[in-house]
């Protein structure tokens, strides 16, 4: 679940969010969306989403297409990436939540990157790692 994943980033990432969802069925996604937006804490506040609207058909080939299309990643990134509120963002997948314990060093970072200005055009590697439920529980 796309929406619960969003949930545990924007519980462990104290700054803003810039999301951006595919949405292939609109009468039912929609008001799952809105149900989340509207229960969840901070997420009207912090999270500005950003709806993208597929048709289904065209993503298998269907409705005219000559092939099927690829889910419109770049697409996605993108949109969340041009609508961020802040000036240096962390781009991450929906299903990878940060880990708080090195924020410190992600700000210091942040604040390197803002100091040099756009010239510098620098870009940070944060590495990931794999966890399972059994694993986060122990």
């Amino acid at each position: 679940d796309r929406l619960a994943s969003l949930g545990r980033q924007l519980i462990s990432w104290p700054s803003f969010i810039s999301a951006a969802i595919l949405v292939t069925h609109p009468e039912t996604q929609l008001p799952e969306i809105e149900n989340w937006w509207l229960r969840d804490p901070g997420a009207s506040q912090r999270v500005d989403l950003h709806i993208l609207l597929w048709n289904v058909d065209a993503l298998k080939g269907g409705s005219g297409a000559t092939e099927p299309q690829r889910y419109p990643v770049n697409f996605l990134r993108n949109t969340a990436l041009i609508a961020a509120r802040t000036e240096v963002v962390l781009l991450l997948d929906v299903d990878f939540v940060p880990f708080t314990n090195h924020l410190s060093a992600l700000k210091s970072a942040a604040e390197r990157l803002v100091r040099d200005g756009r010239h510098a055009k620098r870009v940070y590697v944060v590495p990931t790692f794999e966890s399972t439920d059994e694993a986060s529980k122990g």
